[in-house]
């Protein structure tokens, strides 16, 4: 496979594991999109978060969403924005009352996932 067809595979394949991960709030399978030596800054109400590992880069995501039932992945996007890609995607799910929270991510993605993520999130939106 040619240099750029596997980046371009990379570009898409990750992010969709990624989201995959997500809908299935698999920690390990969502740690396992991350590079070793990730990047992850998450901009979250009420802070900014960061993490240097794909342990503590899934752990956030663990933080925010592993008590919730239910929970569903109700829209996501993929696209590729020249040498990044945003991961895009909405989740409805209930705590203590129904709520609604959307995040866009645009990562650096290379060949051992994500390298680095940038991510902002609108925080939970009561239904």
């Amino acid at each position: 496979m040619a240099l750029q067809s596997r980046k371009a595979h990379a570009a898409q394949s990750v992010p969709q594991e990624f989201l995959d991960a997500i809908a299935g709030r698999d920690w390990e399978r969502l740690a396992a999109c991350f590079a070793p030596d990730v990047t992850f800054r998450a901009l979250t109400p009420p802070a900014l978060r960061d993490a240097a590992s794909p342990d503590d880069a899934a752990g956030w995501f663990r933080t925010w969403w592993e008590a919730a039932d239910p929970f569903e992945l109700i829209a996501s996007e993929i696209v590729l924005v020249r040498d990044r890609v945003r991961i895009g995607y909405r989740i409805r799910l209930r705590e203590e009352q129904w709520v609604t929270v959307e995040q866009q991510a645009y990562c650096k993605i290379g060949d051992a996932g994500i390298e680095i993520m940038d991510l902002v999130c609108t925080g939970d939106r009561p239904d």
